[in-house]
């Protein structure tokens, strides 16, 4: 069995661990009736969802072509790399610019390498993704993000 066909096991190791972790936040008696541990929950659940599609997906390539094994020809290092270097610039990035205009960026720069061509996906979702998690997260939830030193308040 190859690294590819296994790769749905590392969702269910993320998923046990942040479970484990989540049940040693103290539960307290006042506060949110949802208490602490209700989004890492929801973080679990993703992650234990996201494994079972990814083994499903697997399953059904297998069946299909012996080939989709092979790698295609190209340098994956130099490609794992520059995302960790993206990543490292997006963190470095994350307060002078705040979370909407690095995560802009960083999305932009990513899909327009991973899919190229196709320029009006890849800015929709640049833009479209930050704001919506920017309102979701400060005005539903009401968690503050970086608002960007740079930029004027």
């Amino acid at each position: 069995m190859s690294y590819t066909r296994l790769g749905f096991l590392l969702p269910l190791v993320l998923a046990a661990f942040y479970e484990f972790m989540t049940e040693r936040i103290p539960s307290l008696a006042f506060g949110d009736p949802l208490g602490a541990r209700a989004f890492p929950r929801l973080i679990v659940a993703g992650l234990v969802l996201s494994a079972v599609l990814w083994a499903f997906e697997d399953r059904g390539r297998a069946k299909t072509s012996e080939a989709l094994t092979e790698h295609p020809e190209g340098n994956h290092y130099v490609a794992a790399l520059a995302v960790a270097a993206a990543v490292l610039v997006y963190i470095l990035a994350l307060v002078p610019l705040g979370y909407v205009i690095s995560t802009l960026v960083f999305l932009l720069v990513l899909t327009s390498y991973f899919n190229k061509g196709k320029w009006i996906a890849n800015v929709a979702t640049s833009v479209m993704f930050p704001v919506a998690s920017y309102l979701l997260f400060t005005k539903l939830l009401g968690v503050a993000l970086p608002y960007g030193e740079l930029l004027p308040a």
